[in-house]
């Protein structure tokens, strides 16, 4: 196995959690999305050797695995069912009483099938910068858009859930 192939293997395993997440958020169907993680890694890994700028490797993947779920969302469709959320991961922490963690999953729920209600574009940017932790630069970066837009995307994505939710918190 050359160095090149090697790097591209670490520095992939080490995003693929957070892609994966993306993906199925995007997705919302399991078996799409490991097609789709399996089709990212197989057009990333050919055309590692020709990335430019390395430090700019995980915005490229998740563009690379962006373009192809709006491709195989195309393909099926638009308009991909949006009952299948995924409940959220919790973990148990040992002074929360079982009520605590119960409420706190509850809040959990909405707030996936807020997202899931959410456009598409408000998805993406909401995944990205919420759950990935991305910065504007590399969202515009994934998306194709400009700072700006990311800004005003997630600032309107954000009134939306807020608008949503707003009746369960009051």
């Amino acid at each position: 196995m050359s160095d090149v192939s090697t790097e591209f293997d670490v520095m992939f395993e080490r995003s693929r959690p957070r892609l994966k997440r993306f993906v199925d958020l995007l997705l919302r169907d399991i078996d799409s999305a490991d097609d789709v993680m399996q089709e990212t890694y197989l057009r990333a890994s050919s055309g590692f050797s020709s990335l430019q700028k390395p430090e700019a490797f995980t915005s490229w993947l998740f563009r690379i695995a962006r373009n192809l779920a709006y491709a195989e969302l195309n393909r099926v469709k638009k308009g991909v069912s949006i009952d299948l959320v995924d409940e959220p991961e919790l973990s148990v922490d040992d002074t929360e009483s079982p009520q605590q963690l119960l409420g706190r999953r509850e809040v959990g729920i909405l707030l996936s099938r807020a997202v899931a209600e959410l456009p598409p574009q408000y998805q993406e940017v909401i995944a990205l910068r919420e759950y990935e932790g991305l910065s504007y630069a590399e969202i515009a970066d994934v998306t194709g858009s400009t700072i700006d837009a990311v800004k005003s995307r997630l600032f309107k994505a954000r009134k939306s859930l807020f608008k949503r939710l707003r009746r369960f918190f009051q």
